[in-house]
C-alpha cells in the first residue's frame, strides 16, 4: 500500500513508500492536483482538475472541471463563471460528501468541459 504522502521533486520525479521499500518514478507535475477535502457520492476524493458530473433537479446534470479560484474550490459554468462549492447549496454537503456529485475523470482524460478564464499573473 502506498504511503499517504508522495514527494514530488522539481525535476518531475517522485517517491513513495510501499511497506519497507521506497519506489521512485517519473511524474508529470502538471498532472498533480490539490485535494479539495471533499468526496463524491461514491466516497471518492475530489481533486483540482477532476471532471465531475453534477446532478441538478429533475435528473439533469452538467459536467465541469474542479478548479481553485478566489481562495476556494469550485467549478465553472459557461455563462456564469466560477461558482464555489460552498456557494452551491444544491449539492447538500454532509460531512464533506455530496450525493449530487460524481468524479468521472480528470482534465488529462477529457477536455470537452467548461473551463474558467484565469486572471493574468
Amino acid at each position: 500500500m502506498l504511503s499517504s504522502q508522495i514527494n514530488v521533486k522539481s525535476r518531475g520525479y517522485g517517491s513513495a513508500s510501499m511497506g519497507d521499500k521506497l519506489v521512485q518514478y517519473e511524474i508529470r507535475p502538471e498532472t498533480v492536483g490539490q485535494y479539495t477535502g471533499l468526496k463524491d457520492k461514491n466516497g471518492k476524493e475530489i481533486y483540482e482538475g477532476d471532471t465531475c458530473q453534477c446532478f441538478c433537479f429533475d435528473d439533469k446534470y452538467f459536467q465541469n472541471e474542479v478548479v481553485y479560484q478566489n481562495g476556494a474550490f469550485g467549478y465553472c459554468m459557461k455563462y456564469q463563471g466560477f461558482i464555489a462549492f460552498a456557494e452551491n447549496h444544491n449539492f447538500k454537503w454532509e460531512n464533506g460528501k455530496s450525493e449530487r456529485i460524481e468524479v468521472i475523470g480528470n482534465i488529462h482524460d477529457k477536455k470537452e468541459i467548461a473551463t474558467c478564464e484565469t486572471e493574468a499573473n
